[in-house]
């Protein structure tokens, strides 16, 4: 289908999308839903269209619209759908394996398809501004200039307060906050700003010879602490015999027999000192020693 709308009479563009893995008739029933519909409402029926296409046909549109917008220099709010349509492709055959050797043919097919954007005429022109101005609104582009006119007025301002600012560095600023409040502390004490500054620097001094202090105090914990290691008896300076099983240790030990094997062994529950076992009646409160 050839279009009936000349574009070099009148203002407009086109999109075009060459094979489409799609059908011609599912692509042309929706392309009847936005024929003839203004830019907004073509948006609007594609956007909430449930078939396949849609998306396809939307990616067209906007297509169309750039076209319109950056060649031909026209606003988006003046488009309009103007017409639209599908030409058959060439077809993709292509073979699916069948019962008893048998093999069926798949027609793939694909599509053409065209999207044209026109302006639209004076009258209607003039019945959108009314209905807009009637509304108290603006149109998109209007909206537009005024954000980007807005940005620029800012990004300027930020860049005047830059420069007015970009001398005072953040060193001469905490330089001069100081030196403001040694002023105020001198002046409220009666005293000299230089001799207020010379009093700082004492306290400073005096501070750090409070943690050589405190260092020092830590330092003689520390040996403190190692002497009393020194001096804490071990089991050697207490006369016991070593650990484990030497010769006068007496070790209690029981019979056990394996039920799978039915071989013995011995296991030892504790072993302690004869020393010990020697004293121990002495050593429990109210036992007699014999």
């Amino acid at each position: 289908m050839s279009g009936l709308i000349d574009l070099e009479t009148v203002a407009g563009a086109r999109s075009t999308h060459k094979f489409a893995r799609l059908s011609a008739s599912k692509v042309r029933v929706v392309l009847d839903l936005i024929r003839d519909e203004d830019l907004d409402q073509a948006r609007e029926e594609l956007r909430f269209c449930s078939r396949g296409a849609a998306t396809i046909i939307s990616k067209v549109l906007e297509s169309a619209v750039a076209n319109a917008e950056n060649n031909e220099h026209l606003s988006a709010d003046e488009l309009y759908v103007a017409e639209c349509w599908a030409d058959e492709g060439p077809t993709l055959k292509r073979w699916r394996p069948r019962a008893r050797g048998r093999a069926t043919r798949i027609n793939k097919q694909t599509c053409h398809i065209t999207v044209v954007v026109a302006q639209l005429n004076e009258d209607e022109l003039e019945m959108r501004a009314a209905r807009l101005a009637a509304s108290g609104r603006r149109s998109a582009d209007a909206d537009r200039a005024a954000r980007v006119a807005a940005s620029k007025g800012d990004d300027e301002e930020t860049g005047l307060n830059d420069d007015e600012n970009g001398e005072d560095t953040v060193d001469d600023i905490i330089e001069e906050a100081i030196d403001e409040t040694v002023i105020e502390q001198g002046e409220a004490s009666g005293e000299d700003p230089d001799v207020a500054a010379e009093v700082e620097t004492v306290d400073v001094d005096a501070s750090d010879d409070t943690e050589t202090e405190d260092e020092a105090a830590n330092e003689d914990e520390k040996e403190a602490c190692s002497w009393v290691k020194k001096l804490t008896p071990t089991v050697s300076d207490l006369g016991l015999p070593p650990t484990g099983n030497p010769a006068g240790t007496r070790t209690r030990s029981t019979r056990t027999t394996s039920s799978k094997t039915g071989k013995s062994g011995t296991s030892s529950e504790r072993s302690f000192p004869m020393q010990l076992l020697a004293g121990s009646k002495s050593n429990v409160p109210g036992t007699v020693s014999e």
